[in-house]
C-alpha cells in the first residue's frame, strides 16, 4: 500500500511524476496527518488516476472532494464522508472495471452515473441525500450482490427496481412507508434490513414469496401493531429466519 500525507494536486499544472508501483502491488491510500483536516478541494479524476500509476484501489479519507470522476480502470474505490457532491465515470468505451463502491456520508443527491458500472458488485450509498432514483439506474448492474441505501429519503422511491442478484440489502432509516409486494421479486436476498423506517404493516407471507431465500431480516422501529409484530415474528422463527433484537419489541 502506498499511503500519500496531504496530497496537493492542481488538474492545471503540468504532472511533475508518475508514480510507479513495486510488482504485486497497486494500492493508493491518500489521507492527512491525525491533527490535521485538509480545507483544500482534491479533484479526483482520471488524469490525477493516472499519476499515481493507476492503482486497483484508490482510498481517500479526510479530504474535501465536490466532484469525483470514477477512472474506468479502477476495481475498487473508497471515498467515504469527503463531501462528493457531483459523480461521473470517465469517459470511454472499455466497460468500467469497478467491483467495490464505498460512498458512505456524502452529499449526493444524484447518482444516475453509476448505471454505466456494470461490474460493481459492492455499492455503500448510506447517509447521502439520495431522494430519486432513475428506474434505469440498476438496470445492467447485473453483477451487484450488496446495496447499501441506508439514511437517505426512499419514500417516493420504489425497491422493486434494484438488480435481482442482490443478496445484501440495506434499507435503515430510509422513510420507507409501504411495499409493493405484487412487484417484489429478489430470489437471491438473504439480508433486508427495514430498521427505522415508517412501515405501519409488513406482510409476512408475501414478504417470504418475494424473497425465497431470506435468512436475516430486520423490522424493529417501524410503527406496527403488537399482534402483527409479533404474527410476523412467528412466521420468522417457523421459516428460520433470524430477526435477533424484534422480539424485545413484541414483548
Amino acid at each position: 500500500i502506498c499511503i500519500l500525507d496531504s496530497l496537493h494536486y492542481n488538474p492545471n499544472e503540468p504532472p511533475q511524476m508518475i508514480h510507479n508501483f513495486p510488482p504485486n502491488q497497486s494500492h493508493v491510500r491518500i489521507v492527512t496527518r491525525p491533527s490535521v483536516y485538509s480545507r483544500e478541494v482534491l479533484n479526483i479524476n482520471a488524469k490525477l488516476y493516472a499519476l499515481l500509476g493507476q492503482p486497483e484501489i484508490l482510498e481517500v479519507f479526510d479530504h474535501a472532494v465536490w466532484d469525483l470522476q470514477i477512472p474506468r480502470a479502477l476495481k475498487r474505490g473508497s471515498f467515504p464522508h469527503v463531501y462528493v457532491r457531483n459523480l461521473t465515470v470517465e469517459p470511454g468505451t472499455d466497460s468500467p472495471a469497478l467491483a467495490y463502491l464505498d460512498l458512505t456520508n456524502n452529499y449526493l443527491r444524484k447518482v444516475s452515473s453509476i448505471a454505466s458500472l456494470i461490474n460493481l458488485e459492492v455499492l455503500r450509498l448510506s447517509d447521502n441525500f439520495i431522494s430519486t432514483l432513475d428506474p434505469s439506474t440498476f438496470e445492467n448492474l447485473t453483477k451487484l450482490r450488496y446495496l447499501d441505501l441506508s439514511y437517505n429519503d426512499l419514500s417516493q422511491i420504489s425497491i422493486t427496481n434494484f438488480p435481482k442478484s442482490l443478496i445484501h440489502l440495506n434499507l435503515y432509516k430510509s422513510q420507507l412507508s409501504s411495499l409493493n409486494y405484487a412487484t417484489l421479486n429478489y430470489p437471491s436476498l438473504e439480508v433486508l434490513n427495514l430498521e427505522r423506517n415508517d412501515l405501519p404493516f409488513i406482510d409476512g407471507p408475501a414478504l417470504l414469496l418475494a424473497l425465497p431465500s431470506l435468512k436475516l431480516v430486520r423490522i424493529g422501529g417501524n410503527p406496527l401493531e403488537k399482534y402483527d409484530l409479533q404474527q410476523i415474528l412467528l412466521l420468522f422463527q417457523r421459516r428460520n429466519i433470524s430477526f435477533r433484537n424484534e422480539a424485545d419489541e413484541a414483548t
